[in-house]
């Protein structure tokens, strides 16, 4: 998959058009739980950068 103006996108997969994240992902809910917080602060903290 290439984006308008150039070079294909990085992490994505041309020929299964999906996403190729090799990195551990966890969900908003199960982030908010690991840190022992609401997914409401989990939202703030992501929002924030």
């Amino acid at each position: 998959m290439t984006n308008l103006t150039g070079p294909p996108l990085a992490g994505i997969d041309d020929e299964g058009m999906t996403f190729d994240d090799d990195d551990p992902t966890v969900s908003v809910a199960e982030a908010a739980r690991l840190l022992g917080r609401d997914r409401t602060r989990v939202y703030a903290l992501l929002r924030s950068g």
